[in-house]
């Protein structure tokens, strides 16, 4: 299975109901037919659901999650957590529930994280000479993939104000 970066924003008001429903049971749809009750082929995830059909999800990342993964490696290599600007109770909190990645930012921590990375300054040049040193990246993770990763975290960051939080979800 390939992993996908997905980044939303969450309006305030919907976070204790996305909670809740992080937790609802997910699979296949059950209907009853007079007495009988039989399983559909449509899978039923009510977390899932309500992102697609309410939140607003940014900037499609056209490359592998793993891609993401290897952008957040890339600012670990400079001393920049992602989860040291998270809202470290929501990601928590999403992460266990679903089992997967899922990092939470308020706006206090999305501004400071774009800014950390302003001061970084990454270029196509410093991210092609980490690709060099590490033997930890795929040899054929192309460089656009890492360019239009810290674009679009950088510009969904942007997004992110006392309105909402932003969801960036990876798995």
């Amino acid at each position: 299975m390939s992993i996908i970066a997905s980044f939303y924003l969450v309006r305030i008001e919907d976070v204790a109901k996305l909670k809740y429903l992080a937790k609802q049971p997910v699979g296949f749809t059950s209907r009853k037919f007079l007495w009988i009750k039989f399983k559909t082929h449509q899978w039923h995830d009510p977390f899932w659901n309500h992102l697609h059909e309410k939140t607003q999800e940014l900037g499609k990342f056209n490359w592998s999650g793993s891609a993401m993964l290897a952008v957040d490696y890339f600012l670990e290599s400079s001393l920049i957590e992602l989860s040291g600007f998270t809202d470290q109770e929501l990601t928590d909190y999403f992460s266990k529930t679903r089992g997967s990645g899922n990092l939470v930012f308020n706006r206090e921590g999305a501004v400071r994280l774009r800014e950390t990375i302003a001061r970084l300054n990454p270029t196509p040049e410093s991210i092609e000479e980490f690709l060099d040193s590490t033997k930890e990246i795929p040899e054929d993770m192309p460089l656009q993939a890492f360019v239009d990763g810290v674009t679009i975290l950088t510009d969904w960051l942007s997004q992110v104000d006392d309105s909402c939080v932003g969801l960036l979800h990876i798995g």
